[in-house]
C-alpha cells in the first residue's frame, strides 16, 4: 500500500537524522506529491518484519476506489461516500487531475480488458468531472489533506461508506484500542510494476491523534497516527480510507496522507470527523444530499404502558438506526431529565414521585432525524395513614396508588363498608 511523504520543506522541520528527512529530499527529486512511494500490503513472506496485507474481499470495501490518470494508471486511492462523490487526499490532486475513478479489485486487469474492447471491463472506470481541495490545504505540511471528487455518473451496485460524523468522533478511549482497516490500491513489497496494483487491506491500532508530536512531526488535531508493524499504506494508497466500526456500522475515519520512507514503521492519516462541515456543505450545495434521511427506531425495553414501577427504577431503552444513534434522551413529564450517548442506553436510579408520569424516549441520529416513544407509568406507595384516608374516600379511583393486590383488598373492604352503611340507613 502507499503514502506520499511531506516534501523537503516540511521534512526539514523534522529531526535531521530521521529517515523521513532523507526521503523528503528524494521526494522532491523524483516524485510529485500526488505520486506514491514504495510500500507493501502483500502477506508476510520473510522472517523479518514486512509490510503485510491481504486481498480486501469484504463487500463494503467495494466503495474503495483507485484514482487513475488518462492512461488508467493508478496513482492514488479514495472512498466513494455517495452522491457521485469520492473522498481522497488533497495532495493526490494538487497540480494533477484524476481522469478515471476505478471501482473493482484489479484495475490493471480491467484496464487491459477495456483496451481490448470488453465493455464490462470499461464500466469499472467512471470519469471525474470536478474536484475541490480543502481551502486550507498546506502542501508543505500536508495539513488539511482532504479533497472531494465528483463523478459524471453513479457507480452501479456499490454501497457508499459513510464518513464518520462529528457525534461519533474519535475519543481518547479509542487510543491504542480501536482497529483501523487501511485499504488502498498500492504496491506490495514484492510487486513493483504497474500491473500488480490491486485492492489490499491491513489492520493497525489507532495510536492517537493530534495535537501532539509523533516521530518528530508536529501533528495537528485533524490528523491521526498509527504504527505499521502489521502492515500499512504505501505507494498508490494515499487518499485511501482508514475504516472503523461504530455501533455495528463501518465508517470512514481517516484518509491516508503520509508515512515513513520504508512504509514499515508508521503512518499518518487525515482525521475525517474534523471535516463534517466541509463534506456536508459540498454534498448539500451540489446535490441537496444528506447521507441519511431515515428515522431511528426506539422502544422502551424495560417498561410497558400503564405499568406500576418503583420510585427508583432502571429504565432500559432500545434504539437503532440505519447508520448510528447520536444520543438518547429520557423526558419525564415533558422535561428532559436524562441523556446518554453510549450503548447500551440505560438510565439507572431514575427517581419518580408517587403518582402517574408520562415518559418519552427520544432517539436522535447525527443528521437530525428523530423518533420517540411515549408511555405512562405509575409509582406505587401505600401510605401509613391509609385507614384514615379510606374513611374519607367515596370510591376506589380516589385511593393513593398501591400494589394491585392491596388496592383490590382495600376496594373490597370499602365496598362492604358502603353496603353495610346503605343497609343500616335503609333499615332506619
Amino acid at each position: 500500500m502507499a503514502c506520499c511523504l511531506l516534501d523537503s520543506l516540511y521534512m526539514a522541520q523534522s529531526l535531521s537524522n530521521r529517515t523521513s528527512v532523507a526521503f523528503g529530499l528524494l521526494l522532491i527529486l523524483t516524485h510529485a506529491c500526488g505520486q506514491e512511494l514504495p510500500i507493501s500490503t502483500d502477506t508476510f513472506t520473510h522472517k523479518d518484519p514486512q509490510i503485510g496485507g491481504q486481498a480486501s474481499t469484504e463487500k463494503y470495501l467495494d466503495a474503495v476506489v483507485a484514482i487513475t490518470d488518462e492512461n488508467m494508471q493508478v496513482f492514488c486511492s479514495g472512498t466513494y461516500i455517495g452522491a457521485k462523490t469520492v473522498l481522497t487526499a488533497a495532495h493526490c490532486l494538487n497540480g494533477s487531475d484524476a481522469v478515471k475513478i476505478y471501482f473493482g479489485v484489479k484495475p490493471s486487469l480491467d484496464q487491459e480488458k477495456c483496451s481490448q474492447g470488453i465493455a464490462d471491463a470499461c464500466n469499472h472506470f467512471i470519469s471525474s468531472s470536478y474536484k475541490v481541495l480543502h481551502p486550507k490545504f498546506d502542501p508543505k505540511k500536508l495539513s488539511n489533506d482532504i479533497a472531494l471528487l465528483e463523478l459524471v455518473s453513479e457507480p452501479q451496485g456499490v454501497k457508499p461508506i459513510p464518513y464518520l460524523p462529528t457525534f461519533l468522533a474519535l475519543k481518547d478511549q479509542d487510543k491504542q484500542l480501536l482497529p483501523l482497516e487501511l485499504t488502498g490500491f498500492g504496491l506490495t513489497e514484492n510487486q513493483t510494476s504497474a500491473p500488480q496494483f490491486m485492492r489490499l487491506s491491513s489492520y493497525n491500532l489507532l495510536e492517537g491523534f493530534g495535537p501532539t508530536t509523533f516521530e518528530g512531526f508536529l501533528l495537528e488535531s485533524n490528523q491521526i497516527y498509527y504504527y505499521q508493524k502489521n502492515g500499512g499504506p504505501c505507494q498508490g494508497d494515499s487518499g485511501g480510507p482508514a475504516v472503523i466500526e461504530r455501533q455495528g456500522m463501518h465508517f470512514l475515519a481517516g484518509i491516508t496522507s503520509f508515512g515513513d520512507i520504508t512504509c514499515k514503521n508508521y503512518g499518518i492519516s487525515t482525521r475525517v470527523d474534523q471535516y463534517g462541515d466541509f463534506i456536508s456543505d459540498f454534498l448539500a450545495r451540489n446535490y441537496g444530499y444528506s447521507p441519511d434521511t431515515e428515522n431511528p427506531q426506539i422502544v422502551f425495553a424495560s417498561l410497558i404502558d400503564r405499568q406500576i414501577v418503583e420510585s427508583s427504577s432502571t429504565i432500559i431503552i432500545d434504539a437503532k438506526d440505519n447508520l448510528a444513534i447520536e444520543r438518547v434522551l429520557l423526558i419525564i413529564d415533558h422535561k428532559t431529565t436524562h441523556e446518554t450517548t453510549e450503548e447500551p442506553f440505560v438510565f439507572e436510579n431514575v427517581t419518580l414521585a408517587p403518582g402517574y408520569h408520562d415518559l418519552t424516549a427520544l432517539a436522535v441520529d447525527g443528521y437530525g432525524n428523530t423518533s420517540a416513544e411515549t408511555l405512562t407509568v405509575a409509582v406505587a406507595k401505600l401510605e401509613t395513614n391509609l385507614p384514615t384516608k379510606i374513611r374519607s374516600i367515596d370510591n376506589c379511583a380516589q385511593l393513593p396508588l398501591a400494589s394491585p393486590m392491596i388496592m383490590f383488598m382495600i376496594c373490597f373492604v370499602m365496598l362492604l363498608q358502603k353496603c353495610f352503611r346503605n343497609r343500616k340507613t335503609a333499615g332506619g
